[in-house]
């Protein structure tokens, strides 16, 4: 999903929520949930989703999106000692 098609998506359904996910240190993606299903923010290849390095890069890309945007980390600690799945374990803060 492309940035222009986002917006258009949100202003169409508001309850669209934009998140970036952060992995493995600096590389973060946006993604998008709309109910059931989930996209990744891409540019011109549709099947690769934009990378970014840092918080403020990915925030400054997507300028004044009329939604807020969390950052969603995942915690493998849990995994490691047998609590929990890592997709069940992660940290949420909205950071706009």
């Amino acid at each position: 999903m492309k940035l222009k098609e986002l917006k258009q998506l949100i202003r169409k359904n508001p309850d669209t929520t934009v998140n970036l996910v952060a992995n493995e240190g600096d590389i973060y993606l946006c993604q998008i949930t709309k109910g059931e299903n989930r996209y990744f923010l891409t540019e011109k290849d549709p099947t690769f989703p934009i990378i970014f390095h840092s918080i403020s890069a990915a925030t400054d890309y997507l300028g004044k999106l009329e939604q807020p945007i969390n950052l969603i980390q995942h915690s493998a600690y849990d995994e490691m000692v047998g609590n929990q799945t890592a997709e069940e374990t992660y940290s949420s803060l909205q950071v706009r």
